[in-house]
Order: structure tokens, then sequence, then C-alpha cells
């Protein structure tokens, strides 16, 4: 992620694939694990193998409801939101933003506001009023 972050793209795909290689024999070992899966879905991302990575990351969010568990469950829907704008997949990373900004643990303001993995949706009206909502505390049921 630091060499995306610094432009350096062949290399962040050669870590991305080493990652991926890494988090793929993990797999075999601990199949359904859910913190492998998310790893591997982040380096599936950064690999350009956009389809592997929504695939694992939808499978997480299942694996860990967050009516299961609150903090992982939110965690790793947030991760589902981050990758679905990191790949271009915009409305779906709002869907899934307009839903967790209003629980608690969910991305707040600060995040939003400043986090490059938003810079693609960042401009979009409905980014900004989910950025809105997210400047006020959570709703507790």
């Amino acid at each position: 992620m630091i060499a995306l972050g610094q432009g350096e793209e062949a290399n962040a795909k050669s870590c991305f694939q080493n990652a991926r290689d890494y988090f793929g024999k993990q797999l075999v070992e601990h199949p359904n694990d859910p913190a492998v899966l998310s790893n591997l879905s982040i380096a599936n991302a950064g690999a350009g193998r956009k389809e592997d990575a929504l695939r694992e990351a939808r499978l997480v969010v299942e694996l860990v409801p967050m009516s299961r568990d609150t903090v992982d469950g939110m965690m790793y829907a947030n991760v589902l939101a981050q990758l679905c704008a990191w790949v271009g997949e915009g409305e779906a990373a709002l869907d899934q933003l307009a839903r967790l900004v209003k629980l608690p643990g969910g991305p707040n303001y600060g995040q939003l506001r400043f986090d490059s993995v938003w810079d693609n949706i960042r401009a979009t009206p409905r980014f900004q009023e989910i950025m809105e909502r997210a400047s006020h505390p959570p709703e507790y049921e």
C-alpha cells in the first residue's frame, strides 16, 4: 500500500502479487478464515483482480455479519466498502457507506474526508451527503 501511495505502481503490483501468493497458501490451511480472506481480497484488488477481490470481501461480510460480531463485522463491512471504491464500484461503495456511517464504529468524518481510499468517489454528491451524516453522532438502536 505504501508503494502504491508513493506512485510506484510496478513495485506495488509485485508486492500485491507476493501477498496474493502468501494469503493463497494460508487459505489452503485455513479455509474460510475471515482475516485471511480479507487480506487476500486486498491483495487481489491491488493485483488488479477485481472480481476475486469483491467475491472474497463479500464472503467475509457473510461469514462475520455485524449481527454476530459488531466489531469485526463492522471492520470487514468497511473493508468491503473501501474495496468497492478502490476497484471502481462506486455505487456499491456508496450503498455500503450509507448504511455503515449511521452505526457505532462506522467510518467517521475524518476518515471519509482524508483517507485516500475514497478519492474515486469523494466528489460525488452522494458521498458528500454521507460525509455530512458522518459529522453527526451514530444512531444507537
